[in-house]
């Protein structure tokens, strides 16, 4: 079978929790923290200090800022589920992990996520850079708050107990409802529709994506979603947009 390209549409079932591992963000709030004119502001183990620390956690792409699903993210989604289903053509119980990962790629780094905004019955996009600028130097973290909902999100801020005599405030971006197109490129051909299909369905079902996912040591309800083949008409629109 030739390389062929199957576009999927992921659709929330479940609220999106994103928590980038930021390594260059996370010396900025240091570099923050240490600085003694901050510290009046300074609230050890609250993620509210600085306000803007959050904006680290968003994954996004470095050339178009859109803010989306990286393909790691994706393909590792995939793995798990491909942990589940007999390999139809190898022998000793080999399942489908190895090859969801060398027979399936993602046509671009990073998947857009969709959302939809008070003002906008459509659905759109979230542009990183305008979303930093117009916050990376406000302090007042109630200000970001009301800003972020203007965008699509939310931002989620729960008391967290990393150890049993320490409380800490985590803050991270949660999205919901919210969208993915993902187009995929098909390399190997035990990677039928059917297949392909069965895998997404048991990732979005059973495994899910982003932070506290059901897939995760310390599984939530977070990141699930459902999937179909295709671009339903209601997003076809800003679908040609994300290409252009």
């Amino acid at each position: 079978m030739a390389m062929r390209i199957v576009t999927m549409t992921l659709a929330s079932a479940t609220e999106l929790l994103m928590d980038r591992d930021n390594i260059s963000f996370a010396e900025k709030i240091v570099r923050w923290q240490k600085d003694p004119t901050n510290s009046d502001q300074q609230s050890p183990g609250d993620d509210r200090a600085p306000a803007w620390g959050w904006l680290g956690k968003l994954h996004y792409d470095e050339m178009t800022k859109r803010v989306g699903l990286p393909q790691s993210m994706l393909l590792a989604c995939l793995r798990a589920s491909g942990v589940l289903i007999p390999h139809p053509t190898a022998k000793y119980g080999k399942t489908l992990k190895e090859a969801s990962q060398a027979g399936l790629q993602f046509t671009t780094t990073l998947c857009p996520l969709l959302v939809r905004r008070p003002d906008d019955p459509g659905w759109g996009v979230i542009d990183y850079e305008a979303l930093f600028h117009k916050l990376e130097a406000e302090d007042d973290f109630m200000v970001h708050e009301e800003v972020v909902k203007q965008f699509g999100f939310r931002l989620d801020v729960r008391r967290a107990h990393p150890q049993p005599n320490r409380a800490h405030v985590r803050v991270r971006p949660m999205f919901a409802p919210w969208r993915c197109i993902c187009e995929v490129r098909v390399l190997d051909e035990v990677f039928t529709d059917a297949v392909l299909m069965q895998m997404f369905q048991i990732a979005g079902n059973a495994k899910g994506i982003g932070n506290w996912r059901p897939s995760t040591r310390k599984a939530g309800a977070y990141g699930l979603f459902t999937v179909e083949m295709g671009i339903p008409k209601d997003l076809q629109q800003v679908a040609k947009e994300i290409r252009a």
